[in-house]
Protein backbone atom coordinates (compact mmCIF):
# COMPACT_ATOMS: atom_id res chain seq x y z
CA UNK A 1 0.00 0.00 0.00
CA UNK A 2 1.51 3.31 -0.90
CA UNK A 3 1.85 6.16 1.27
CA UNK A 4 -1.35 9.12 0.30
CA UNK A 5 0.11 11.41 1.38
CA UNK A 6 2.18 12.21 -1.43
CA UNK A 7 -0.07 11.36 -4.24
CA UNK A 8 -2.62 14.16 -5.45
CA UNK A 9 -6.05 13.53 -6.34
CA UNK A 10 -8.63 14.78 -7.63
CA UNK A 11 -11.89 14.24 -7.59
CA UNK A 12 -14.74 15.04 -9.20
CA UNK A 13 -18.94 15.66 -7.96
CA UNK A 14 -17.28 16.25 -4.35
CA UNK A 15 -20.35 18.34 -2.78
CA UNK A 16 -21.42 15.21 -1.92
CA UNK A 17 -22.59 11.87 -1.28
CA UNK A 18 -19.73 9.64 -2.56
CA UNK A 19 -17.77 12.35 -3.50
CA UNK A 20 -17.92 13.72 -0.58
CA UNK A 21 -16.97 10.78 1.59
CA UNK A 22 -14.25 10.33 -0.80
CA UNK A 23 -12.94 13.62 0.07
CA UNK A 24 -13.27 13.11 3.90
CA UNK A 25 -11.61 9.88 4.09
CA UNK A 26 -8.89 10.91 1.72
CA UNK A 27 -8.24 14.18 3.41
CA UNK A 28 -7.35 12.18 6.83
CA UNK A 29 -5.31 9.86 5.88
CA UNK A 30 -2.93 12.87 4.77
CA UNK A 31 -4.02 12.79 0.70
CA UNK A 32 -3.78 16.15 -1.14
CA UNK A 33 -6.78 16.24 -3.15
CA UNK A 34 -8.65 18.73 -5.36
CA UNK A 35 -11.87 18.16 -4.62
CA UNK A 36 -14.80 19.08 -7.55
CA UNK A 37 -18.33 21.13 -6.65
CA UNK A 38 -20.29 23.35 -8.57
CA UNK A 39 -22.02 25.18 -5.71
CA UNK A 40 -20.34 27.80 -3.83
CA UNK A 41 -21.40 26.45 -0.39
CA UNK A 42 -19.99 23.27 -1.43
CA UNK A 43 -16.88 24.77 -2.31
CA UNK A 44 -16.71 26.89 0.83
CA UNK A 45 -17.41 24.15 3.13
CA UNK A 46 -14.64 21.89 0.92
CA UNK A 47 -12.30 24.18 1.83
CA UNK A 48 -12.80 23.93 5.48
CA UNK A 49 -11.04 20.24 5.54
CA UNK A 50 -7.57 19.28 6.16
CA UNK A 51 -5.54 18.48 2.64
CA UNK A 52 -8.36 19.64 0.60
CA UNK A 53 -8.20 22.45 -2.67
CA UNK A 54 -11.97 23.02 -3.67
CA UNK A 55 -12.25 23.57 -7.57
CA UNK A 56 -15.06 24.94 -9.54
CA UNK A 57 -16.13 22.29 -11.38
CA UNK A 58 -19.22 21.67 -13.48
CA UNK A 59 -17.64 18.29 -15.84
CA UNK A 60 -19.96 19.27 -18.35
CA UNK A 61 -18.27 22.27 -19.21
CA UNK A 62 -15.36 22.37 -20.96
CA UNK A 63 -14.00 25.71 -19.91
CA UNK A 64 -14.33 24.45 -16.50
CA UNK A 65 -12.63 21.54 -17.06
CA UNK A 66 -9.61 23.06 -18.95
CA UNK A 67 -9.15 25.51 -16.06
CA UNK A 68 -9.21 22.69 -13.67
CA UNK A 69 -6.33 20.97 -15.47
CA UNK A 70 -4.44 24.18 -15.41
CA UNK A 71 -5.01 24.75 -12.28
CA UNK A 72 -3.05 21.10 -11.41
CA UNK A 73 0.00 21.40 -13.84
CA UNK A 74 0.87 24.83 -11.90
CA UNK A 75 1.34 23.07 -8.58
CA UNK A 76 4.79 20.50 -8.15
CA UNK A 77 3.19 17.33 -6.73
CA UNK A 78 1.61 16.15 -10.28
CA UNK A 79 -1.71 14.39 -9.93
CA UNK A 80 -1.80 10.79 -9.32
CA UNK A 81 -5.34 9.69 -8.93
CA UNK A 82 -8.69 10.83 -10.64
CA UNK A 83 -11.78 9.79 -9.61
CA UNK A 84 -14.91 10.03 -10.84
CA UNK A 85 -18.11 10.80 -8.96
CA UNK A 86 -20.18 13.27 -10.59
CA UNK A 87 -23.33 11.83 -11.82
CA UNK A 88 -26.71 12.39 -12.23
CA UNK A 89 -30.36 10.77 -12.91
CA UNK A 90 -33.92 11.64 -14.36
CA UNK A 91 -37.39 10.22 -14.82
CA UNK A 92 -39.50 8.65 -17.29
CA UNK A 93 -39.87 5.55 -19.94
CA UNK A 94 -37.83 5.80 -22.94
CA UNK A 95 -40.20 6.23 -25.18
CA UNK A 96 -41.02 9.66 -23.88
CA UNK A 97 -37.90 10.95 -22.93
CA UNK A 98 -36.34 13.38 -25.89
CA UNK A 99 -32.77 13.17 -27.13
CA UNK A 100 -32.46 16.15 -24.22
CA UNK A 101 -33.35 14.69 -21.69
CA UNK A 102 -30.94 11.27 -22.24
CA UNK A 103 -28.16 12.99 -23.37
CA UNK A 104 -28.81 15.46 -20.04
CA UNK A 105 -27.82 12.62 -18.06
CA UNK A 106 -25.31 10.90 -20.43
CA UNK A 107 -23.71 14.43 -20.45
CA UNK A 108 -22.72 13.87 -16.78
CA UNK A 109 -22.40 10.56 -16.26
CA UNK A 110 -19.82 9.65 -19.55
CA UNK A 111 -19.18 12.69 -21.28
CA UNK A 112 -17.91 14.28 -18.18
CA UNK A 113 -15.61 10.99 -17.44
CA UNK A 114 -14.01 11.62 -21.16
CA UNK A 115 -13.93 15.10 -20.69
CA UNK A 116 -11.67 14.31 -16.99
CA UNK A 117 -9.89 11.31 -18.17
CA UNK A 118 -8.57 13.63 -21.75
CA UNK A 119 -8.23 16.51 -19.69
CA UNK A 120 -5.65 14.93 -16.82
CA UNK A 121 -3.98 11.81 -19.30
CA UNK A 122 -0.61 14.08 -19.46
CA UNK A 123 -0.21 13.91 -15.69
CA UNK A 124 -1.92 10.62 -15.22
CA UNK A 125 0.73 9.40 -17.87
CA UNK A 126 3.44 10.83 -16.14
CA UNK A 127 2.56 9.65 -12.70
CA UNK A 128 1.88 5.97 -13.72
CA UNK A 129 -1.43 7.08 -12.03
CA UNK A 130 -5.02 5.66 -11.38
CA UNK A 131 -8.06 6.59 -12.69
CA UNK A 132 -11.13 5.21 -10.68
CA UNK A 133 -14.61 5.80 -12.27
CA UNK A 134 -17.90 5.32 -9.91
CA UNK A 135 -20.06 3.38 -11.66
CA UNK A 136 -23.12 1.45 -10.24
CA UNK A 137 -24.39 -1.67 -9.90
CA UNK A 138 -27.09 0.10 -11.98
CA UNK A 139 -24.40 -0.74 -14.35
CA UNK A 140 -25.49 -4.34 -14.56
CA UNK A 141 -28.73 -4.12 -13.94
CA UNK A 142 -31.84 -2.19 -15.14
CA UNK A 143 -34.71 -0.52 -13.72
CA UNK A 144 -37.91 0.86 -15.15
CA UNK A 145 -38.52 4.26 -15.21
CA UNK A 146 -34.39 5.15 -14.87
CA UNK A 147 -33.02 4.31 -18.56
CA UNK A 148 -30.59 6.73 -19.07
CA UNK A 149 -29.30 6.28 -15.47
CA UNK A 150 -28.59 2.38 -16.29
CA UNK A 151 -27.42 3.49 -19.82
CA UNK A 152 -24.66 6.11 -18.33
CA UNK A 153 -23.63 3.19 -15.94
CA UNK A 154 -23.67 0.26 -18.72
CA UNK A 155 -22.19 2.44 -21.14
CA UNK A 156 -19.58 3.40 -18.50
CA UNK A 157 -18.81 -0.27 -17.22
CA UNK A 158 -17.31 -0.83 -21.32
CA UNK A 159 -15.83 2.97 -21.12
CA UNK A 160 -13.73 1.85 -18.23
CA UNK A 161 -12.94 -1.72 -19.69
CA UNK A 162 -11.61 -0.24 -22.99
CA UNK A 163 -9.80 2.52 -21.41
CA UNK A 164 -7.87 -0.32 -18.83
CA UNK A 165 -6.91 -1.99 -21.52
CA UNK A 166 -5.79 0.89 -23.64
CA UNK A 167 -3.62 2.28 -20.80
CA UNK A 168 -2.16 -0.58 -18.82
CA UNK A 169 1.17 -0.48 -20.95
CA UNK A 170 1.41 2.99 -19.67
CA UNK A 171 1.71 2.26 -16.87
CA UNK A 172 -2.01 3.48 -15.77
CA UNK A 173 -4.67 1.60 -13.96
CA UNK A 174 -8.15 2.09 -14.54
CA UNK A 175 -10.64 0.73 -11.81
CA UNK A 176 -14.40 0.68 -11.56
CA UNK A 177 -16.20 0.87 -8.31
CA UNK A 178 -19.66 -0.31 -8.39
CA UNK A 179 -22.02 0.68 -5.31
CA UNK A 180 -25.42 -0.66 -4.10
CA UNK A 181 -27.59 1.97 -2.48
CA UNK A 182 -26.28 4.60 -0.09
CA UNK A 183 -26.86 7.82 0.96
CA UNK A 184 -26.13 10.13 -1.53
CA UNK A 185 -28.09 13.36 -2.66
CA UNK A 186 -28.61 11.89 -6.30
CA UNK A 187 -32.76 12.00 -5.52
CA UNK A 188 -32.87 15.27 -4.11
CA UNK A 189 -30.48 16.74 -6.80
CA UNK A 190 -33.01 15.39 -9.57
CA UNK A 191 -36.04 16.50 -8.03
CA UNK A 192 -34.67 19.85 -7.32
CA UNK A 193 -34.41 20.33 -11.03
CA UNK A 194 -36.76 18.89 -12.56
CA UNK A 195 -39.60 17.71 -9.69
CA UNK A 196 -41.98 20.54 -10.07
CA UNK A 197 -41.62 20.14 -13.77
CA UNK A 198 -42.43 16.14 -13.68
CA UNK A 199 -45.33 16.74 -12.24
CA UNK A 200 -46.93 18.91 -14.24
CA UNK A 201 -45.73 17.32 -17.14
CA UNK A 202 -47.32 13.68 -16.47
CA UNK A 203 -50.21 14.89 -14.75
CA UNK A 204 -51.44 16.30 -17.30
CA UNK A 205 -50.31 13.38 -19.85
CA UNK A 206 -52.46 10.47 -21.21
CA UNK A 207 -49.45 8.83 -21.40
CA UNK A 208 -49.80 4.88 -20.96
CA UNK A 209 -47.37 5.41 -18.62
CA UNK A 210 -48.56 8.67 -16.79
CA UNK A 211 -50.11 6.59 -13.49
CA UNK A 212 -46.51 4.38 -13.37
CA UNK A 213 -44.17 7.58 -13.27
CA UNK A 214 -46.24 9.75 -11.02
CA UNK A 215 -46.40 7.06 -8.36
CA UNK A 216 -42.97 6.48 -8.87
CA UNK A 217 -42.64 10.32 -8.18
CA UNK A 218 -44.83 10.18 -5.30
CA UNK A 219 -42.69 7.67 -3.73
CA UNK A 220 -39.61 9.52 -4.27
CA UNK A 221 -40.56 12.26 -2.81
CA UNK A 222 -41.15 10.78 0.45
CA UNK A 223 -38.46 12.47 2.92
CA UNK A 224 -36.68 8.72 3.24
CA UNK A 225 -36.82 7.99 0.25
CA UNK A 226 -35.92 11.68 -1.42
CA UNK A 227 -32.67 12.02 1.10
CA UNK A 228 -32.41 8.06 1.17
CA UNK A 229 -32.51 7.93 5.14
CA UNK A 230 -33.21 4.22 4.76
CA UNK A 231 -29.63 3.84 3.62
CA UNK A 232 -26.11 3.64 4.93
CA UNK A 233 -23.68 6.14 4.62
CA UNK A 234 -21.27 5.87 1.69
CA UNK A 235 -18.16 4.99 3.63
CA UNK A 236 -17.76 1.79 2.55
CA UNK A 237 -17.74 3.36 -1.00
CA UNK A 238 -15.08 5.69 -0.40
CA UNK A 239 -12.81 3.06 1.79
CA UNK A 240 -12.94 0.97 -1.80
CA UNK A 241 -11.75 3.72 -3.82
CA UNK A 242 -8.77 4.81 -1.51
CA UNK A 243 -8.05 0.76 -1.51
CA UNK A 244 -8.28 1.16 -5.28
CA UNK A 245 -6.30 4.10 -5.61
CA UNK A 246 -3.62 3.28 -3.19
CA UNK A 247 -3.10 -0.90 -3.38
CA UNK A 248 -0.03 -2.15 -4.81
CA UNK A 249 -2.40 -4.47 -6.99
CA UNK A 250 -5.89 -3.21 -6.66
CA UNK A 251 -8.79 -5.02 -8.38
CA UNK A 252 -10.22 -3.76 -11.60
CA UNK A 253 -13.39 -3.05 -10.10
CA UNK A 254 -15.48 -3.27 -6.46
CA UNK A 255 -18.82 -4.36 -6.07
CA UNK A 256 -19.55 -2.46 -2.81
CA UNK A 257 -23.09 -3.33 -0.95
CA UNK A 258 -25.15 -5.65 0.68
CA UNK A 259 -25.05 -9.75 -0.38
CA UNK A 260 -28.45 -9.19 -1.78
CA UNK A 261 -27.38 -6.52 -4.56
CA UNK A 262 -24.24 -8.80 -5.14
CA UNK A 263 -26.38 -11.86 -5.61
CA UNK A 264 -28.29 -9.74 -7.77
CA UNK A 265 -25.19 -8.37 -9.80
CA UNK A 266 -24.10 -11.80 -10.00
CA UNK A 267 -27.47 -13.54 -10.87
CA UNK A 268 -27.52 -10.73 -13.67
CA UNK A 269 -24.15 -12.12 -15.57
CA UNK A 270 -25.20 -15.88 -15.09
CA UNK A 271 -28.39 -14.93 -16.99
CA UNK A 272 -26.37 -12.90 -19.44
CA UNK A 273 -24.20 -15.81 -19.78
CA UNK A 274 -26.77 -18.51 -20.03
CA UNK A 275 -29.21 -16.84 -22.32
CA UNK A 276 -25.70 -15.85 -24.62
CA UNK A 277 -24.54 -19.64 -25.02
CA UNK A 278 -28.14 -21.07 -25.06
CA UNK A 279 -28.80 -19.27 -28.24
CA UNK A 280 -25.47 -20.22 -30.02
CA UNK A 281 -26.23 -23.16 -32.37
CA UNK A 282 -23.33 -25.25 -30.49
CA UNK A 283 -23.38 -23.99 -27.16
CA UNK A 284 -20.58 -24.90 -24.68
CA UNK A 285 -21.33 -28.42 -22.33
CA UNK A 286 -22.06 -27.66 -18.74
CA UNK A 287 -18.65 -28.79 -17.95
CA UNK A 288 -17.03 -26.44 -19.85
CA UNK A 289 -19.23 -23.68 -18.33
CA UNK A 290 -18.40 -24.97 -14.65
CA UNK A 291 -14.51 -24.63 -15.71
CA UNK A 292 -14.67 -21.37 -17.42
CA UNK A 293 -16.45 -20.00 -14.36
CA UNK A 294 -13.58 -21.44 -12.20
CA UNK A 295 -11.46 -18.87 -14.39
CA UNK A 296 -9.49 -22.28 -16.03
CA UNK A 297 -8.29 -22.21 -19.43
CA UNK A 298 -11.08 -24.12 -22.09
CA UNK A 299 -10.27 -27.68 -23.03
Amino acid sequence: MSDPSDRAVLVTGASSGIGRATVELLSSRGCPVWAGARRAEDLGSLSGLANVTPLSLDVTRPDDVDRAATRVRTTDRGLFGLVNCAGVANLGPLVELSLGELHEVLAVNLDGVHRMVRAMFPLLRESKGRVVNISSIGGFLVEPLLGPYNISKHALEAYSDVLREEVAPLGIRVITVEPGAFQTRIVDNGLRRHGDELRRRWTGSDSVYRDQVLQTLAYMEQPNVRHRLEYPLPLPVAQAVAHALFDDEPRPRYVVGTPEELGAVVDRLLSLAREANESHPTPLSREELARRSRGEKPA
